[in-house]
């Protein structure tokens, strides 16, 4: 797998610390009611070029 859009889902709780998929490339989960931090993990997926996170209540 190699993008994952889960944008305007309403999902709600927190990104989980195990995305271990290493081609992915492409990741949004903007407008969802996600909150906590993004998780440190996200920096071992070296083929992520974008990763769109916008109106969430995220922080780090």
């Amino acid at each position: 797998m190699q993008f994952i859009s889960l944008e305007h889902n309403n999902f709600i709780g927190v990104l989980p610390n195990d995305i271990s998929c290493s081609l992915l490339t492409s990741m949004n989960f903007g407008q969802n009611l996600l909150y906590g931090s993004i998780p440190s993990t996200i920096s071992v997926l070296q083929n992520l070029k974008e990763f769109y996170l916008y109106t969430n209540d995220l922080s780090g």
